[in-house]
């Protein structure tokens, strides 16, 4: 099950699965992940990244469908299925909240338990694809070639919701019911109809 990410430390009785990147202070661990993986999002892609959580319903719900990482070969897609099987237990139950401390979680909402659950993962798989340095800061290529490689684009569907569409090479649709009223332009960017 961890060993598809990164190893972890065994976590000891009241502390949360850790991951400590061999040499270093740095950790990274249910607290934390959620501000490692928003920086690394914000640095990489100079700002220009504002939606990593893709929901089926609306942005309040605590229902993620994935985790969409810009990263320097295009984007990187975390998948429900990938996350709950990382948190399986041996008898299928979810392990993530096990052993939180509830101080420190009292004022997560369901949705802060949700994305801190897919964060985790999300960091690790940054971590093993060489774009989070020890120090939980984005690689120097991820700073330098992110931009170039993820193109977003938002568009509203019906309600006005902005859909995330992310070009990089050829054209990845993340709302294929949308892109019936869109037509791609020459550079491999959206444009409206």
């Amino acid at each position: 099950r961890t060993d598809s990410v990164l190893p972890l430390e065994e976590p000891d009785t009241g502390t949360p699965r850790t991951y400590k990147h061999p040499g270093t202070q740095a950790q990274v661990d249910a607290y934390n992940c959620l501000s490692i993986l928003y920086d690394y999002g914000q640095k990489s892609m100079r700002g220009q990244w504002p939606q990593l959580f893709e929901r089926s319903s609306d942005e309040s719900s605590c229902c993620i469908d994935a985790c969409h990482l810009p990263t320097p070969k295009g984007l990187l897609t975390i998948s429900a299925q990938e996350v709950s099987k990382f948190w399986a237990g041996d008898f299928g139950e979810d392990t993530f909240l096990k052993n939180l401390d509830i101080q420190r979680t009292a004022r997560w909402s369901p949705k802060d338990t949700a994305e801190h659950r897919f964060a985790f993962v999300a960091v690790l798989r940054l971590i093993k694809v060489g774009c989070i340095q020890d120090d939980n800061m984005p690689s120097p290529d991820a700073l330098a070639n992110c931009v170039a490689n993820n193109k977003a684009v938002f568009l509203a569907d019906e309600d006005g919701a902005p859909r995330l569409r992310v070009v990089f090479g050829s054209r990845v649709d993340l709302d294929p019911v949308a892109s019936a009223s869109h037509k791609e332009a020459d550079n491999g960017m959206l444009v409206g109809s």
